[in-house]
């Protein structure tokens, strides 16, 4: 048996096949072959990015304020799409928890840095 794939296995038959997302090369290395895909616009090349991921991979960003919160993880444990947001979300949570006791003695120091 041969490993090399023909594209009606990949893409399936011309009447199935979406017009504008082509099948360029398929490349045989070890037991999974690499498919490279052209898409005319940015919108079919992340449908087709979607459709070879497993469900479980796709998420929604834990920051309330991520601008775009829908991502593809990639780790088992990642709740945020960016370092960006994780960064953000951390400093919120370190003020609504700190930020009160900060604000009283940088308060203090100054009146006491005042006195003298």
């Amino acid at each position: 048996m041969s490993n090399e794939l023909s594209t009606s296995e990949v893409a399936g038959t011309p009447e199935l096949c979406h017009p504008d997302i082509e099948l360029a090369d398929i490349r045989s290395l070890g037991p999974k072959p690499i498919v490279i895909l052209h898409a005319n616009t940015l919108w079919q090349y992340l449908c087709t990015l979607l459709i070879f991921h497993k469900f479980g991979d796709l998420r929604i960003c834990q920051n309330p304020q991520c601008p775009a919160p829908r991502f593809i993880t990639r780790r088992k444990d990642q709740v945020f799409c960016s370092s960006d947001c994780a960064a953000l979300v951390a400093t919120r949570r370190w003020w609504a928890k700190h930020g009160n006791q900060w604000r009283q003695r940088r308060t203090q120091k100054r009146l006491e840095g005042g006195k003298r």
